[in-house]
């Protein structure tokens, strides 16, 4: 059975989340010294490193849901759908998961977009717009900061194996799939 959701739940599940991680740093910075060797100093710092980078990825992810739910945000949505050439219906709010410049997944809800004929077809149902994300910058389900690494990584190394290194070395933990559609299917529309 699906469980409708609203703005409000989502906002309040990343900002439990970011509490439990801040109590799992509270917990690493009361507890002793236990680190004996540099191995043991690399992965705490490593693991600090992660719980930082998701908690900044679900505050950026607070951020995007609010400004999904922004009146200024929705109007330009339905400008930009009523300036395409074809007729396109609102099906609704959606669940979407989009990707955070340090790889975490959240889900954030917004309005879809499809040709009425799309959605009648079962080969062609799921081709549609979420226009707010598009208005906000956010093409292929991927944030801004992270199309922008990926391109950046890619770019700059011989293959995309060494660009998933890379990434993966700053905590990005992406696979060679999805490094490759995002790099040579992320353009702005």
């Amino acid at each position: 059975m699906k469980t409708k959701k609203n703005s409000a739940e989502i906002v309040d599940r990343f900002k439990q989340r970011i509490q439990e991680l801040l109590g799992e740093i509270a917990e690493i910075a009361d507890g002793q010294a236990t680190e004996a060797d540099a191995e043991c100093l690399i992965e705490l710092e490593s693991r600090l490193q992660n719980l930082h980078r998701e908690i900044s990825d679900l505050q950026f992810a607070i951020r995007l849901q609010q400004a999904l739910d922004s009146p200024g945000t929705i109007s330009r949505a339905l400008e930009l759908i009523k300036a395409l050439p074809n007729k396109f219906r609102s099906y609704g709010l959606r669940m979407i998961c989009v990707r955070m410049a340090n790889g975490t997944k959240v889900e954030v809800l917004t309005t879809y977009f499809a040709r009425p004929c799309h959605e009648r077809s079962s080969s062609k149902r799921g081709i549609g717009y979420y226009p707010a994300l598009m208005i906000l910058g956010i093409f292929d389900k991927c944030s801004p900061g992270l199309a922008s690494e990926v391109s950046k990584a890619t770019a700059a190394l011989a293959s995309i194996k060494e660009a998933q290194g890379m990434l993966a070395a700053r905590g990005c933990e992406l696979d060679t799939k999805t490094i490759r559609s995002d790099f040579y299917g992320w353009r702005p529309h």
